[in-house]
């Protein structure tokens, strides 16, 4: 059977989310701000087959049962910004559906190896010190809500029908803005008295991951499907819809057919690596991972009372670093800022770095960042890229830099899918936001900074 390629879609997903990094420890601390701004999903079009978006509309009914269909499938759509919640703070998860984190603050440098109790005091070991989180307890953590805990994580859902072929979707470079996760550039004070645009990129960037997990389970309750039909957005055409997920509270471990696909974005970059005392499965320190390699990652999961570190190499999506623009040619956001700087005048005194910044992301670049950046290409296959791995830290190894440029680069990596959408069939799907606690990133900061995720998803289809 001959595989083909199209490009249907692109699907853009912006956020742009408000980060405080503030700990001392390996599980660091970030915070969400409490009014994020997002921009919401926008869709282009491309060729002559679609897919659209939908929001997800959650109904309760008098009978007290919670039922969940889409809203109006359009070519584009906003999310309104989430309510406000509390700290994002790192977590670990290889499915989607559980996730780990320690129960207590360590201040520790390195990451949990099965085993490994020889380390001093700071060791984590099985018995009792991680949380396992399964019934969304701590995802989308309200900020009332006045217990701190030491992991978080934000999820939404939405739907993604094809109207005219089965296919494929995938987390893409795109033809538009493309996939990237990065900190937009800080404005600072200078020493006599102006402003100035700070590039650095925040390390936060390095183990931010973006997981779609995908139920393609189709909702037998005829309430569900009865309160779509009633709604003046229901399409005649969708018979039935996919998707079936827990609520807050239920156990996740009930679901069946669910595929977890994992957005690993800057995956060689290692801002903080050296010196950071990364440890090895044997318990020694590893000074031979260099900035540029691609260190895997192995999400903590749990057999019986014992935890292990997971393979996710059937389900990650590798791209490279993406950064701001020095290529000549593309636009440079620091003389954009100085523009804006020039347009503002002598009124400039009366706001603050943190009005400006404000000002200069929203109402001058109008939250469009693609033309000040240079985005990662993916590696095309995750099978090679692991094939290519060497040592042993933490649990399967590490990939030279110079064996990553020997490998295939593209806009999507091809062994990796989110989903394949039925013709006319409604998909539900969950995306979660997470910073990935057994990154070899993942290590102290105090740093505070915005982080950009935006995502692109790209419809292909098969024969």
């Amino acid at each position: 059977m001959q595989k083909t390629t199209a490009k249907l879609i692109s699907i853009t997903i912006m956020m742009i989310i408000s980060l405080c990094l503030m700990t001392t420890a390996t599980y660091a601390y970030l915070v969400l701000s409490k009014s994020p701004a997002i921009s919401g999903i926008a869709v282009s079009i491309g060729g002559d087959n679609t897919i659209k978006l939908a929001e997800n509309v959650t109904e309760v009914l008098e009978s007290g049962e919670v039922v969940s269909y889409p809203g109006s499938f359009e070519g584009s759509m906003t999310f309104e910004s989430p309510a406000q919640l509390q700290p994002l703070r790192p977590v670990s998860t290889s499915d989607g559906v559980n996730w780990y984190f320690p129960k207590y603050r360590e201040e520790k440098l390195y990451k949990y190896t099965p085993g490994i109790t020889d380390k001093g005091d700071n060791s984590l070991v099985d018995t009792n010190e991680f949380i396992h989180d399964s019934t969304l307890s701590y995802g989308n953590i309200s900020a009332e809500v006045t217990t701190t805990t030491n992991g978080s994580y934000i999820y939404f859902d939405f739907w993604a029908v094809s109207p005219s072929q089965d296919c494929i979707l995938r987390v893409s470079t795109g033809d538009n803005e493309g996939s990237y996760v990065i900190s937009p550039p800080t404005v600072e004070t200078t020493e006599d008295g102006g402003y100035t645009l700070n590039t650095s990129t925040d390390r936060a960037a390095a183990f931010t991951r973006v997981g779609f997990l995908v139920n393609t389970d189709v909702q037998t309750d005829s309430d569900a499907l009865s309160a779509y039909v009633e709604r003046p957005y229901y399409n005649e055409a969708h018979k039935k819809l996919r998707g079936v997920y827990r609520e807050k509270g239920q156990d996740g471990n009930s679901a069946k057919r669910t595929n977890f696909a994992i957005y690993e974005p800057n995956a060689d970059w290692h801002p903080d690596l050296l010196g950071s005392l990364v440890y090895t499965n044997t318990g020694i320190a590893d000074d031979v991972v260099q900035d540029g390699d691609y260190v895997i990652t192995n999400p903590l999961t749990k057999i019986s009372n014992i935890h292990i570190l997971g393979d996710v190499q059937h389900c990650v999506a590798v791209q490279k670093k993406s950064r701001w623009s020095e290529t000549e040619g593309k636009l440079d956001i620091v003389k954009s800022f100085e523009s804006f700087i020039s347009f503002i005048g002598d009124k400039v005194k009366q706001f603050t770095p943190e009005e400006l910044e404000s000002k200069f992301y929203i109402n001058w670049l109008n939250s469009s960042y693609e033309k000040y950046l240079e985005t990662g290409k993916f590696i095309t296959s995750t099978r090679s890229l692991y094939s290519a791995a060497e040592g042993k830290l933490g649990g399967l190894g590490y990939v030279p830099a110079e064996k990553m440029a020997a490998l295939e680069e593209s806009g999507a990596t091809t062994d990796v899918n989110i989903v394949y959408l039925e013709r006319n069939v409604p998909q539900r799907i969950r995306m979660y936001i997470y910073l990935e606690g057994q990154d070899v990133d993942c290590i102290s900061s105090t740093e505070v900074s915005n982080l950009i995720v935006h995502i692109e998803l790209a419809g292909s289809n098969q024969t």
